[in-house]
Order: structure tokens, then C-alpha cells, then sequence
């Protein structure tokens, strides 16, 4: 179902030349210095998402109040198509040679399969993200075959956890608008130089409603010559911190519209995280490490998951 509403919404855009094809994928097996083992499988565990970005405005988003002073700019805005998955479970089974977690997870599973419709306006030093994601918990959100599929792939991880125990199956949605701001720059953006980024954003939902705030400090650098700059990339480095309060998270309070286990959630919390990116004039690489704190009161520790991004600009 939410499948086929990803290719009726982008089909309005059929016609036009994508701009930007992007695929994220989320995973605590990312922990590349962790022994297969030792990665703990639980918690936010999993999560993918492909995009199709258009330029101009989105025409399922008609926020123009939002939008900021460059709203006349030939290729001031671009908007987006996406469809992801996320997977959130707690402990896997015991399995022979496999340590139980010293921290276990009380979470219940679910999976959250959905569409998105975005729209970015940006100005020289500001950039807005208005996003609504509509989908599905439950069985439907395919989080039982997506963590088998990929735990055959790679069998020294732990086993999948129990899917008979997961959130059951209810629709939701959840609108979103964030704003990034540069306050402190030296040298030339996206060519070689360094800034300080404040961001915030707000979000409202039956999956999600809470805010946060907070920054990334970044720098980009060539690896060659001018002349060599189409052959060799720009190294983006990068570090951030952020800060959220959480009302409603449904993965921890439980299904909206039905009785469902519920946790103590953190009503904040904070995360980190470090990236590096390689930047061809048409490519893009990245992978982030994040940690993030506490999300329910019986949560033992903070976890930590990797992030593998990969982007093509045709249009460039």
C-alpha cells in the first residue's frame, strides 16, 4: 500500500529530470571497529531510505508562509520524493557463542514503513525543510522479512529478536519543518573552508511530536590540484550535537489508536555524532558514527549506530 502511494506521488514529477538520486541506510552493525558479535542489534537497529529530488517548489506542500526571502530565485527550492523503513527491536534470542547484551533492551518491536513529500527553500546562509511522512506500523511495515533477509546475508550476527512481539498495525503520519542556519564561515562554501551551522526543527504526529536544536561544525578541503578536481573529491568533515524533547515517540508509547506496550520514555535527550564525506562534481559518499543517550528510563546505556550514504547528481 505505502509502495504503491511512493510511485503515485512521484508521478506527478515523471516527466522532469531528477535533479539528485540519494539512498541512506542506518544500522548498529556499522560499527565497523565492533566485532560482528559485539554489535547489539537492538534498540534503533535498522533503518533505508531512497530519495528522488526535483528542482522547484513541491506542489503537495503549499506552505509559502514558511517559506524565506529567496521565494523568487530561479533554483531556490527543490523538492523530494522518498520511501524508507525503520526497525526498532529489543534483544535477540540467546544463540550459541553469542554474549547475552550487558545492557538489554526492553522494547518491543516495530517496524515503520513510509512515503515522504519534501520541500527545501534555501537562501545564501539559511535553509528550510518542510517534510510530512505518511506510512504504516505494525506487520504491514515488513520489519520481521526486511531483519531475516539481512541477517542471512550475514549469519555471525545475532539471530533476529521474537517478531510475534511487535506494535500492531495502525497508520501514521508525522509533519516536520526544520531550519539550518550558518552563523560563522571562513573560505568558500562547498569548495574549501569551515562553518558553524545552527539548526531546529519541529515535528507533529502520531509517530512523532517533539523539537530540537543544535549544530554542526564542519570543513571541506580538495585532495589535488584544480586541475585534478574532477578526478579526485572534496573531503567534508564534519561534527554535531543536538538536543530533543520528545511528547510523543510511537515506538516508545505505544500505538496511538490501539492498547500497545508503552516505556517510561526520556521526555530529553541528546545526540552526537562525526561524519566524513568524499564530494565528486556528480557523487557523493558519506558515513556518520552516532551515539545517542537514553531514550526510556529502564534503557541501560546509550547506543550507537553508523549511517552509509550515497548520492548521484545527473544534472551536474
Amino acid at each position: 500500500m505505502v509502495a504503491a502511494g511512493a510511485f503515485v506521488v512521484a508521478g506527478s514529477a515523471v516527466a522532469q529530470r531528477p535533479t539528485a538520486v540519494r539512498i541512506t541506510t542506518d544500522n548498529d552493525a556499522y560499527l565497523f571497529w565492533l566485532p560482528p558479535w559485539d554489535r547489539t542489534d537492538h534498540e534503533y537497529t535498522s533503518g533505508v531510505r531512497g530519495t528522488i529530488e526535483y528542482d522547484g517548489r513541491a506542489r503537495l506542500l503549499p506552505l509559502g508562509l514558511l517559506r524565506p526571502a529567496c521565494a523568487g530565485a530561479a533554483k531556490c527550492a527543490t523538492h523530494s520524493y522518498s520511501l524508507g523503513q525503520e526497525l526498532y527491536t529489543g534483544d535477540p534470542p540467546p544463540s550459541p557463542g553469542v554474549s547475552p547484551p550487558r545492557y538489554p533492551s526492553r522494547r518491543t518491536n516495530a517496524g515503520w514503513l513510509y512515503v515522504e513529500a519534501a520541500e527545501r527553500d534555501s537562501a545564501p546562509r539559511a535553509v528550510i525543510d518542510l517534510s510530512v511522512r505518511v506510512g504504516v506500523v505494525g506487520p504491514p511495515a515488513l520489519g520481521r522479512p526486511m531483519q531475516e533477509f539481512f541477517h542471512l546475508i550475514g549469519p555471525k550476527y545475532p539471530l533476529p529478536a521474537d517478531w510475534s512481539n511487535q506494535l500492531p498495525f495502525e497508520p501514521g503520519f508525522i509533519a516536520t519543518v526544520a531550519r539550518r542556519r550558518v552563523v560563522a564561515s571562513a573560505g568558500t562554501p562547498g569548495e574549501a573552508g569551515v562553518s558553524l551551522t545552527m539548526r531546529e526543527s519541529a515535528s507533529l504526529g502520531t509517530i512523532l511530536t517533539g523539537a530540537s536544536a543544535g549544530f554542526v561544525a564542519s570543513g571541506t578541503v580538495p585532495l589535488g590540484s584544480e586541475r585534478a578536481s574532477r578526478r579526485l573529491p572534496r573531503l567534508a568533515l564534519s561534527a554535531d550535537a543536538t538536543g530533543s524533547g520528545v511528547l510523543r515517540d510511537e515506538f516508545l508509547d505505544g500505538t496511538f489508536f490501539r492498547a500497545s506496550p508503552r516505556l517510561d520514555k526520556e521526555p530529553f535527550y541528546a545526540e552526537g555524532g562525526a561524519s566524513i564525506e568524499l564530494r565528486w562534481p556528480k557523487v557523493r559518499v558519506g558515513y556518520r558514527a552516532a551515539r545517542t543517550g537514553r531514550r526510556y528510563r529502564l534503557q541501560g546505556a546509550p547506543f550507537s549506530y553508523g549511517t552509509l550514504t550515497a548520492e548521484w547528481r545527473p544534472g551536474r
